[in-house]
């Protein structure tokens, strides 16, 4: 059975893959936004549109702002998880 974290990396990894056209083993806890050129500040803003509409999830411009990696977003997805509960 998958981790919470393992399929959130599944799900973000396909997003990523999708909205930056890059391949899926690019995308890694550890990648960062500096390892894909399309990751910009406009493709990060992108991105945080498109996880608050297929989640239904909101994040503070803070939160959004304090993400640098990959690693970053899956974590603030389970704090979100988490506040759920």
């Amino acid at each position: 059975m998958k981790s919470r974290t393992q399929s959130n990396l599944e799900w973000l990894a396909g997003l990523m893959t999708e909205m930056f056209d890059v391949k899926d083993a690019v995308i890694a806890p550890e990648t960062t936004h500096s390892d894909i050129e399309q990751w910009d500040s406009l493709g990060h803003l992108r991105l945080f549109m498109v996880i608050e509409e297929r989640l239904g999830r909101r994040f503070t411009m803070e939160e959004i702002t304090a993400v640098r990696s990959v690693s970053d977003i899956l974590s603030l997805l389970e704090s979100k998880n988490a506040e759920e509960t």
